[in-house]
């Protein structure tokens, strides 16, 4: 089915009307988990636009009928399928983002941590996400085909969060400003953020992208989850800064992580090409630099090359130490 994000595998709908999109892969690279999981994404909050009417159009295009023909798919399998309960139930599902999200391929292995950090993305939607690895078998006469479906994240709780910082609340996906909140201030972060993003290449392909926003900070999910680490790009007014800093959580997680780190000081403070400071009150570890002249300096070319030189020497610096410490046994 077709969407702005890209045309979707399959699309079921319940009887109840809650969307189910599927996305089949075969897992044959390790970029196959990283590029599959921000499709299925994509494709969810593409739908999460539409409404009942956007998806009848396109369902009726794909197939070459007119009608209301979702719901006629689904009644010719469940008669007893009221019509309005059926579109209430899937504009419900649209609104909200109330999906049923399955990656299904051959051979998948799980990576919690890598999921954890996506799914920290969208916590704006209620999805439910499932990962079914598709065995396939033939016999030797190869006549016949044998395919065994297993899922994986059996009983495993994911919580997405939404993250608090100095500099104010991370909204959960991406925040164009919205007619009653614009002002020429925060269309510029949000130009700004969206043209820096789009262009940014980070030596760590593992690694979940920002998501644009219309205002002075970006935020990028760290292992083991973004609830208890982020990277934060910041623009600063009230000292005309700029700067980047590691955060970890108040929770008993995040104050051993940090002290972790404090404790590699020295061959941190080495492999950085630029100089840190250690904040302990507030666990925080931060490089900042001062920029003079109009304020944002969004038009600054140097702003940009300066903000990647410093996230991708974040990333390489510490992504590495904190999967290492958080899969420890200690």
């Amino acid at each position: 089915m077709g969407t702005g994000a890209g045309p979707i595998d399959i699309v079921y709908v319940t009887p109840q009307g809650k969307v189910v999109i599927v996305e089949t892969k075969l897992w044959r690279n390790p970029e196959a988990r990283r590029k599959v999981i921000g499709q299925i994404l994509d494709y969810a909050k593409e739908l999460q636009t539409w409404s009942y009417s956007d998806l009848q159009r396109e369902v009726s295009r794909r197939t070459g009928t007119k009608g209301n023909i979702p719901y006629e798919l689904v009644k010719n399998l469940y008669p007893d399928t009221e019509e309005s309960e059926f579109v209430d139930g899937v504009s419900n599902s649209l609104a909200q983002g109330d999906f049923m999200l399955v990656i299904a391929g051959d051979g998948i292995r799980s990576d919690t941590q890598a999921m954890v950090q996506y799914l920290d993305r969208t916590a704006n939607m209620k999805f439910t996400l499932a990962m079914i690895e598709t065995a396939v078998y033939q016999t030797k006469e190869e006549d016949l085909t044998f395919i065994q479906p297993r899922t994986l994240f059996q009983t495993k709780e994911i919580q997405r969060t939404v993250y608090i910082t100095d500099f104010g609340d991370a909204p959960q996906a991406d925040q164009e400003p919205s007619k009653s909140q614009s002002s020429p201030l925060l269309d510029q972060y949000w130009m700004f953020w969206k043209d820096f993003i789009d262009n940014l290449r980070l030596d760590d392909p593992d690694q979940p992208m920002a998501n644009p926003l219309a205002k002075g900070n970006v935020f990028f999910s760290m292992p083991p989850s973004g609830k208890t680490a982020w990277l934060t790009l910041y623009f600063f007014k009230a000292s005309s800064e700029i700067g980047c800093f590691l955060r970890l959580s108040s929770s008993e997680e995040g104050e051993s992580l940090y002290q972790a780190l404090k404790d590699d000081a020295e061959a941190i403070e080495q492999e950085l090409p630029f100089p840190i400071e250690w904040d302990d009150k507030n666990a925080r570890v931060i490089t900042h630099r001062r920029i003079d002249g109009n304020w944002p300096p969004v038009k600054n070319t140097s702003v940009k090359s300066y903000f990647s030189e410093v996230v991708n020497a974040f990333v390489n610096t510490f992504r590495p130490r904190l999967e290492r410490l958080s899969s420890s046994p200690d």
